[in-house]
């Protein structure tokens, strides 16, 4: 009877134990953020233009090097040029083009060849670093302002190659390795600068030079 007893009480004590668990669980799958987000703007882009903006801190010699540029859009990274951020994160706001753009810019949609009255900009972000926002003038026409120069990218393809992530992928994996090698030589230095000497002088004492 006892050990009945006990058996009916080791399963009552079990159970929310079991029940906690099983809450837990849902909770986490609850807040997980989806695998498969489609970001707002994506595949493979190709500077094809540019404005000079009033206030451009980048001559017109180097604006126009940017002409042919890749720029790539995917959740995993963006990359303008020889620039990229990985694991990126969109914001998307949906804007009046005439305040925005006096307001940001210190310039008018009319500059810019736009005609709506509603305009998106999605800002990029990657570990908490601003990394550059995009004017979604359309589908397959984008402006992004690089040191005061406004740039025209057009949709070339809406996917990417995957041999192409790659290649940025294991170029963020090499800076990785090179940040942590440099990192670890940094103590080693730390305690060789001021290291001293000990000598002794003419009275046989101890000293530091």
């Amino acid at each position: 009877m006892k050990k009945f007893l006990s058996f009916i009480l080791l399963i009552g004590l079990l159970f929310p134990l079991a029940s906690c668990q099983i809450k837990s669980n849902e909770t986490i799958d609850a807040i997980r953020a989806p695998e498969n987000i489609t970001p707002p703007l994506s595949g493979e882009w190709v500077i094809k233009n540019y404005k000079m903006g009033n206030f451009s801190t980048m001559g017109e010699d180097i604006a126009m090097t940017y002409l042919g540029k890749e720029v790539l859009f995917h959740k995993d990274l963006v990359v303008i040029g020889e620039e990229y951020c990985m694991d990126p994160i969109y914001k998307i706001k949906n804007v009046n083009p005439v305040d925005y753009l006096i307001y940001q810019y210190k310039t008018s949609p009319k500059f810019l060849d736009i005609d709506k009255d509603e305009i998106q900009i999605v800002s990029v972000m990657s570990n908490e670093q601003f990394f550059y926002e995009f004017i979604k003038e359309s589908e397959d026409t984008i402006i992004v302002n690089i040191d005061g120069v406004f740039f025209y990218l057009e949709l070339v393809s809406e996917d990417i190659k995957d041999e192409k992530l790659a290649e940025y992928n294991y170029k963020d994996k090499a800076m990785l390795r090179i940040g942590s090698v440099e990192a670890a030589d940094i103590p080693e230095s730390t305690i060789l600068v001021g290291l001293k000497s000990l000598d002794k002088d003419d009275n046989n004492l101890e000293k530091w030079n």
